[in-house]
């Protein structure tokens, strides 16, 4: 990446990352399974829910850390297919 980019670009870029690392880290079902979690009742049941909730956030770090160092080294982030579309 050049010096000339603007911040808008260079936060477009890590937002690209980020987003498909995420992903990657956090299956949209898991995050959809927490959401539904969200009214949960009981000890076990609560810690469950806090035990994803924690994993969930953990993954959202690491995807924003991953995220900041590729886009800072340069890496410019495309789409990645794995060849596993039927």
């Amino acid at each position: 990446m050049s010096a000339t980019r603007t911040i808008p670009q260079k936060v477009g870029d890590w937002q690209m990352a980020f987003n498909a690392i995420r992903e990657e880290l956090t299956p949209p079902t898991l995050r959809k399974i927490l959401s539904e979690m969200e009214g949960v009742e009981g000890v076990q049941q609560f810690r469950s829910y806090v035990d994803l909730a924690r994993t969930v956030m953990a993954n959202d770090r690491a995807a924003g850390t991953i995220a900041a160092l590729i886009t800072q080294t340069g890496i410019k982030p495309v789409g990645v297919d794995y060849g596993d579309d039927e």
